[in-house]
């Protein structure tokens, strides 16, 4: 696939994950393994079989949660997958995914994982909301086939500008449901080359130059924060005694010297080496 952004397959049974072929190419296609009431209780184990298999796909987490019932502890041990290879980070921040209907508990659960994460020295997180409207969700099994199929010809009939962005959530019951998901977007993308190959063509490019801006906007974020920790570390330096000390001797024995004497020194000082 070479138009959509990301695709992301929501799964509620972790065997779907294991019994994936990882030889499979699977650009733009992402994991997202749900947690809802039934996965809160089982985390622990949803953690151990994803670490054991650290070198698969990429994966991020589903959180499907009730922000009212969300304890302090679980927050702890959501973030406990974030230190995980192969959880996926956009710009150094992890992927979380809200597929709730209710758009305040979206906000306020992420508020509290944010809130979280900052005591624990993290970003925070980057959240897809599948209800927005820019993007598009579908379940996929065998009888929902077509309807995933005209799911992506609405999406190549929106607005040139429209294309490229949103994000396709599709809820898997089974691994082999992924080829499937696969094979339908390349499909469509091959039917969109064939049938219009000047607007495919001008697609793909725009797609290749919006990820060119999307690079550069992660190495000026990264070069922003790197200035900034020099900064603070500077500071700190600035305001230890001790290196307030040696500038304040430095400046009493070396800066009150007259000009003559320091030039006499450095040459001294190169005659001596040579």
């Amino acid at each position: 696939m070479k138009l959509l952004k990301d695709v992301y397959c929501l799964v509620d049974d972790l065997r779907i994950i294991s019994n994936f072929d990882y030889s499979e190419e699977l650009e733009n296609v992402w994991f997202s393994v749900v947690i809802d009431d039934q996965g809160v209780q089982n985390r622990t184990s949803i953690y151990q079989k994803i670490s054991d298999n650290n070198g698969g796909k990429q994966f991020c987490l589903a959180l499907n949660l009730d922000c009212d019932t969300v304890t302090e502890a679980l927050l702890q041990d959501i973030c406990s997958f974030f230190f995980l290879l192969n959880y996926q980070h956009i710009s150094a921040k992890p992927v979380v995914v809200l597929p709730g209907e209710e758009e305040v508990n979206n906000s306020l659960l992420s508020e509290k994982l944010n809130d979280v994460m900052k005591r624990q020295g993290l970003k925070e997180a980057l959240y897809l909301n599948v209800q927005d409207e820019l993007n598009l969700y579908s379940t996929f099994t065998d009888g929902d086939k077509e309807n995933f199929r005209q799911l992506l010809k609405h999406k190549y009939s929106a607005p040139i500008n429209l294309i490229h962005k949103g994000i396709i959530f599709v809820h898997i019951k089974d691994s082999s449901a992924i080829s499937d998901v696969v094979s339908a977007c390349s499909e469509a993308e091959l039917n969109l080359k064939e049938t219009q190959p000047e607007l495919y063509y001008l697609l793909e490019e725009n797609k290749a130059l919006a990820d060119n801006v999307h690079q550069l906007e992660d190495s000026v974020s990264f070069m922003q924060e790197r200035l900034t920790h020099q900064n603070d570390y500077l500071a700190f330096i600035r305001s230890n005694n001790e290196a307030k000390e040696i500038q304040a001797f430095y400046n009493k024995q070396y800066e009150v010297l007259p000009l003559w004497y320091k030039r006499f020194g450095h040459v001294l000082k190169f005659l001596m080496r040579k």
